[in-house]
């Protein structure tokens, strides 16, 4: 055998091995990101289902007139939004909001959170909730207005408890019957405790009053 054929199958061989790894990394790879959309996907399911777990505690207690109040519950799905939240900021920063895995993600957790505020301002008297509930609608285009009046209720949250659900307004047309309902006209809109409507950037101090406006 030349030591040239031996050169060609040793190369042969070595690219052979090269394509292989390569092959390898690849699904690796893929499997990986796939893995990690899943368990994205399963923590908007759970979120999912615990909202309807809600839904259906609060259809129970209309047909059998049952007094059942889980505040444990409602807590563990306001620290979920929360952690959603910040998932959907940090693909932010990736600059991956114009995928469609962020349009999913960020639809949905809209969704969430509409259901949850309906159902908390359900469960506000009968199990004597003492939170302050911020719905905080936002321009997207608008980041200055956004982080200013984000800065405001930050300054609050200190003095005071609140669940605050930040929303980009006119985001998806699912929702538009929620949008509609407060007629908002001007951007930052802020709803307090389900029924006050303050429009354009709030200061801390004119927020606070209506904070101890209790429905």
């Amino acid at each position: 055998m030349s030591k040239n054929i031996v050169n060609k199958k040793i190369e042969t061989i070595f690219f052979t091995i090269i394509l292989l790894v390569f092959i390898l990394g690849f699904f690796a790879g893929w499997n990986f990101s796939d893995k990690t959309l899943s368990e994205s996907q399963i923590k908007f399911q759970k979120t999912q289902l615990d909202l309807r777990s809600i839904y259906e505690r609060s259809q129970f207690e209309d047909i059998f007139d049952s007094d059942i109040c889980n505040q444990d519950l409602i807590k563990s799905l306001s620290q979920t939004l929360y952690k959603t939240g910040l998932e959907l900021d940090q693909l932010e920063k990736e600059r991956k909001i114009e995928t469609n895995y962020y349009d999913f993600l960020k639809k949905r957790h809209n969704l969430n959170q509409v259901l949850f505020y309906s159902e908390y301002k359900k469960s506000s008297q009968k199990c004597n909730l003492t939170s302050n509930m911020v719905l905080f609608f936002f321009n997207g285009s608008d980041e200055e207005s956004s982080r200013m009046q984000g800065e405001e209720l930050n300054k609050l949250s200190l003095k005071h408890t609140l669940l605050v659900l930040p929303m980009d307004y006119n985001y998806t047309s699912n929702l538009e019957y929620f949008y509609k309902f407060y007629e908002v006209r001007k951007l930052p809109t802020l709803i307090i405790n389900f029924k006050s409507k303050l429009e354009g950037i709030q200061s801390a101090e004119d927020i606070e009053k209506y904070l101890k406006k209790r429905n």
